[in-house]
């Protein structure tokens, strides 16, 4: 397979021009991985952070639809939402938040 489109991760992407825009990639289903090279995934998503609102809308978009979403919006990932339920106090927690801390002097 050497044409494989990059599968997004699950998680929070924020756009770059605009970052009032914010959406969660909530599934990737791969739906066909047939030998001839196309993979074929549909990525679910919704917008904002909060992916237990069952009031958000969820759309679905297939590899190249979702390319030209990201590429218009330039969307990047932020962050893995199950992150932030890590223990407070926990080695995992101060590595959370030094990663958070230099992402956001990268920023500045």
């Amino acid at each position: 397979m050497n044409n494989l489109p990059s599968m997004p991760q699950l998680g929070i992407y924020v756009s770059k021009i605009d970052p009032t825009l914010c959406i969660t990639v909530t599934a990737v289903d791969i739906v066909d991985d047939s030998p001839d090279d196309e993979l074929f995934y549909l990525v679910r998503w919704i917008e904002g952070e909060d992916e237990s609102d069952m009031s958000a809308m969820e759309f679905e978009l297939d590899p190249a639809e979702w390319k030209a979403f990201v590429e218009s919006e330039q969307l990047v990932f932020e962050r893995d939402p199950y992150i932030d339920s890590v223990p407070e106090n926990s080695n995992l927690a101060k590595i959370r938040d030094l990663l958070m801390k230099t992402k956001q002097n990268d920023r500045s």
